[in-house]
């Protein structure tokens, strides 16, 4: 699979996190029309996450993981992936936890499912303002120091909107896993890249 990773920085983190990609283009039609296109990586992720074809687990952690050791070159500083807690746990599987199962094989890294968890459930935060996005996160995520303290972390996730999830997530590592470093990465970022 073909992606455009970027580092974004947000300041909880002190090397940045990145995304693989966007998760939709920006278009012009034949009859001069805008309109948006899923990216590869948009569209594996749709086919995964919505249409439930968990094989494409396979080309998205092999992207990830190519982007971990070849470009990125942090597989040998990270010492766990935590993935983020699933926002709909009523799905048959969760994608997260799968990517990041795939992803620590692919790299050689044990995966800490618990290490971050929600303490109480929360309806889906992408449908939230950044402000309400961030308080509900804050209140309702926690670290735990059993798997992380005094490791360097890559904390995943499959889209990232703003951020926020990484930031807050970055804060409970740091803070309440005590966790020694942080990284941060993103199957795609959401929105339309122009």
């Amino acid at each position: 699979m073909k992606t455009h990773p970027f580092l974004l920085e947000p300041p909880s983190f002190p090397h940045g996190f990145a995304a693989l990609d966007w998760y939709s283009r920006s278009v012009i039609r034949e009859n001069g029309w805008k309109d948006r296109d899923l990216t590869e990586m948009g569209n594996c992720l749709e086919k995964f996450k919505h249409q439930g074809e968990r094989a494409m687990v396979s080309e998205i952690a092999e992207a990830a993981s190519q982007f971990i050791v070849d470009a990125w070159h942090i597989d040998s500083q990270i010492d766990v992936i935590v993935p983020f807690p699933p926002s709909n746990s009523d799905r048959f599987y969760q994608p997260v936890y799968l990517l990041a199962e795939q992803i620590g094989k692919l790299i050689g890294k044990p995966v800490a499912f618990d290490a971050i968890y929600k303490k109480t459930a929360t309806s889906e935060v992408k449908k939230m303002d950044n402000e309400k996005r961030a308080e509900v996160l804050n209140l309702s995520l926690v670290a735990s120091e059993k798997y992380i303290k005094n490791k360097t972390v890559l904390l995943l996730d499959d889209i990232t909107q703003t951020g926020s999830t990484f930031r807050v997530g970055a804060r409970k590592v740091l803070n309440e896993g005590r966790a020694a470093d942080v990284y941060g990465l993103a199957m795609a970022k959401a929105g339309v890249h122009k």
